[in-house]
Formats: C-alpha cells, sequence, structure tokens
C-alpha cells in the first residue's frame, strides 16, 4: 500500500492481511492487535480459536524463533493442557522500588530461577515504563504475553490452560509472561484484566513474581473514571494483589534516599509482609562497613530492621545478561547469586539448592 494510497483501501489490505494470518493458524501479529484496526468482535473470535489450537503449545509462534508457518516442538518442561493441574494456594510477590534501576528486574528474574528450582515458578513483567525480562532471558516475542493475557482475561477466555500457552516455560520449572517490547503500549493493560491475569497466575504457579514499574503516582483527573487507563494502575493493582513485597533500592547515598522515601509510600499503600533488599553493596559508595552503615541510615530514617544485602558482583550480573541467563546458570557461586539464594529461602521459608543448575537450551533447540 503506497503512502498516498485512500483509506479505503488501506483498510482493504489490513482485512486481507488479517485474513491471511488467521488461515495460517496462528496468532495476530503485533501491528494488527493494535486498537481500531481490527473489529473486536473478529478479534475475540479469532483469537478464541487461537488459545482452543492444540497445536500452538507455546502461545506464540515467534516465542521459539519461528515465522508461524510450521509448528515447533514444545519448549523444555512444558505440559500438554490436559495435564495441568491448578495450585490451590500459589502465592504472589511483587518486585517494586524507587526510580534509578536499583536493580528490581536483576532481583525478580534471579529470585524467580531460584524459586523454580523446587516449585512451579511464574514470572510477570508488568513493567508499564520499561520491560526488560524477555531480553534478560533471552526471549525474542513480538507479542507480548501479558498483553495477549489481558486481551483474553476482557474477552472472558482466559484460563489456567489459556495462561499457560501464554507463558512458555525457559526452565523446567519456570514460566515467563513477557511485558511490552515498545513502553507507549501501556494503555492496552487494563487493571480490571491484569487483575485477572493475577489470579490465574496464583492457579498456575506455586509462585508468582511480578516485576512492576517504579511510579505509584495516581492521576487525579482519571482516577474517578474507572475505565481510562492509567500507566501506573497497573503497580498500584499488583502491589494491592500481592501476598509479599520485595523493596529493591540500591546502596548508594542518592538510592538510600530514595529507599527511604520509597518504603514511607509503600506503608501508605500496602499492609503486607514487605522485605528490603539494598543492592550494589560497596564501601566505595557509603564508607567502611557498608551494611552496617546502610543498616543505621534505614533503622534511624524509616524504622527498617532485617535488610537483605546484595553485594556489587558486576562482573557476574554482566555475564548472566550478555548470555541471556539467570546468576545460578552462569556464575553459581558468585557473591550476588548467593545473597538472591538467601532472599528465595527467607521468602520460601525452607533451604534452598544451592548446586550448580546445566544452562537452558536456547528457544527452539533441544
Amino acid at each position: 500500500v503506497s503512502a498516498d494510497a485512500p483509506e479505503a483501501e488501506v483498510h482493504a489490505a489490513l482485512a486481507t492481511l488479517v485474513g491471511e494470518t488467521s488461515n495460517l493458524g496462528g496468532a495476530h501479529t503485533d501491528s494488527s492487535l493494535r486498537a481500531g484496526e481490527v473489529d473486536a468482535p473478529d478479534l475475540d473470535a479469532e483469537f478464541a480459536a487461537y488459545l482452543a489450537d492444540a497445536s500452538g503449545a507455546n502461545g506464540s509462534a515467534s516465542a521459539n524463533g519461528s515465522d508461524g508457518a510450521a509448528a515447533q516442538p514444545p519448549l523444555t518442561g512444558d505440559k500438554p493442557p490436559d495435564e495441568i493441574v491448578p495450585v490451590q494456594e500459589g502465592q504472589l510477590i511483587a518486585v517494586w522500588g524507587p526510580t534509578g534501576s536499583p536493580g528490581r528486574s536483576t532481583v525478580a528474574v534471579n529470585l524467580a530461577a531460584e524459586l523454580a528450582r523446587t516449585d512451579e515458578t511464574l514470572i510477570i513483567d508488568a513493567d508499564t515504563y520499561g520491560a526488560s525480562i524477555a531480553q534478560m532471558l533471552a526471549v525474542l516475542d513480538e507479542a507480548p504475553g501479558l498483553a495477549a493475557a489481558a486481551r483474553a482475561a476482557d474477552s472472558g477466555l482466559l484460563d489456567v490452560t489459556a495462561l499457560a500457552r501464554l507463558a512458555p516455560h525457559v526452565h523446567p520449572r519456570l514460566r515467563v509472561l513477557t511485558g511490552f517490547p515498545r513502553p507507549d503500549r501501556w494503555p492496552e493493560l487494563r487493571e480490571h484484566a491484569v487483575a485477572d491475569v493475577l489470579a490465574q497466575a496464583t492457579s498456575l504457579a506455586r509462585w508468582t513474581v511480578v516485576d512492576v514499574g517504579f511510579c505509584l503516582e495516581q492521576d487525579e483527573e482519571i482516577s474517578f473514571d474507572t475505565l481510562a487507563p492509567r500507566r501506573n494502575g497497573v503497580t498500584l493493582r499488583v502491589l494491592e494483589a500481592a501476598h509479599q513485597v520485595i523493596l529493591v533500592g540500591t546502596a548508594d547515598p542518592i538510592g538510600l534516599q530514595r529507599l527511604v522515601r520509597a518504603v514511607n509510600d509503600l506503608r501508605e499503600l500496602s499492609t503486607v509482609p514487605c522485605t528490603i533488599v539494598v543492592t550494589r553493596v560497596r564501601a566505595s559508595a557509603v564508607g567502611r562497613d557498608p551494611k552496617v552503615q546502610i543498616s543505621d541510615v534505614l533503622r534511624r530514617f524509616a524504622n527498617v530492621h532485617g535488610l537483605h544485602f546484595v553485594p556489587e558482583d558486576r562482573e557476574a550480573v554482566d555475564a548472566a545478561l550478555l548470555a541471556g541467563a539467570t546468576l545460578g546458570e552462569i556464575r553459581p557461586s558468585s557473591p550476588a547469586r548467593a545473597a538472591i539464594v538467601t532472599l528465595a529461602e527467607s521468602v520460601t521459608g525452607k533451604r534452598a539448592d544451592r548446586k550448580q543448575g546445566k544452562v537452558r537450551a536456547r528457544w527452539g533447540k533441544n
């Protein structure tokens, strides 16, 4: 279609494209799911057919490198839909922290990986400002899993089996529901739909770890309009539904100041148990005996006791990010990984497995 084509010609081309993708038996492409490009009834019908398609074992052909023309074998650890047994008492863990990149996503990914060593675990990227978990785990998926799950919830089609299709395994017991590759698509996430996704998530996995954005502000102009999307509404809804909150801050003067304010902000929103994690702990940023210095600051200004410290371990974190893997796969004996294992033990109340795990196969490979 040329740039100066009439509007009718553009709509005709889009209709043809939608028909071709549905004939291939796959989901719509990322661009065809934008609001206003496809009629809602047609989208709901085709999405229902997509969820019911037994050949789409992982919910998205692009997740394993396929172009949709041929079916791919299921990822390691995936179970057929009829073998998925709902969890009775799944726990929702929100990983949140103030602005400034304190390490929320790094903590969330590696915490989920440690929890998955013993129990079925799902990690959800619900950061509406900068989703990154897909890239951190080397998952190339142009159709975000969370957006697809929210659309299914809006259509009344989301259940445990449908969510399992949209959240493939990247490890035998670790599923991932990817976020938006572009932050400007945040209006696609409605709070009520996200609440439905969270409810199904706790039935799918024993542990659901949700990485959320930093901002907690509420837009007063639209707060009384329950239908209008709010960019921070997803974060607020996750914190409201969480059984535990992991609050992440970084160990430098600016990061600690923000962490103190974040503690007070979180107290106004949630009363669930909160675990505070301080990352990149090093003497060069806070002085001698950094753990003592940080503990004194937070006890004095935020009345906080019992912190978890993750030492500065840039080499290990960089190696894991470069490989698209977790610390337990790339640097199992690193100090940062040991700290995350201790955090996982505090979450579960059980001693974790500290042995080295094999690096998982890449997407579409055995």
